[in-house]
């Protein structure tokens, strides 16, 4: 599932111009860190389990939100963790 995953996100990370980190303290993570206009930091980080995928954003705060996808809503789900941040940026 991971191969078909990376293809998905290696794709809408170049479609969004941002750049995927696929390493974090020897660990494998797939993880896109975003620096608004305005100089906020945020984070979209993908976590598997079992046959569950979950992507998480948070504002390196106290803001975060989990969503659980398919493979199939990978890259929708993807799209509504990014606008999730546009939300927050308006506050």
């Amino acid at each position: 599932m991971i191969e078909i995953l990376d293809k998905k996100l290696e794709y809408w990370v170049s479609v969004n111009s941002l750049s995927l980190n696929r390493a974090y303290k020897d660990e494998e993570v797939r993880s896109i860190s975003i620096i608004s206009k305005s100089g906020n930091k945020y984070q979209i980080w993908i976590e598997l389990n079992k046959n569950e995928i979950y992507i998480n954003v948070w504002n390196y705060g106290r803001l975060k939100t989990e969503y659980k996808t398919t493979v199939e809503l990978f890259t929708k789900t993807l799209d509504k963790a990014k606008s999730i941040i546009n939300l927050w940026e308006e506050k």
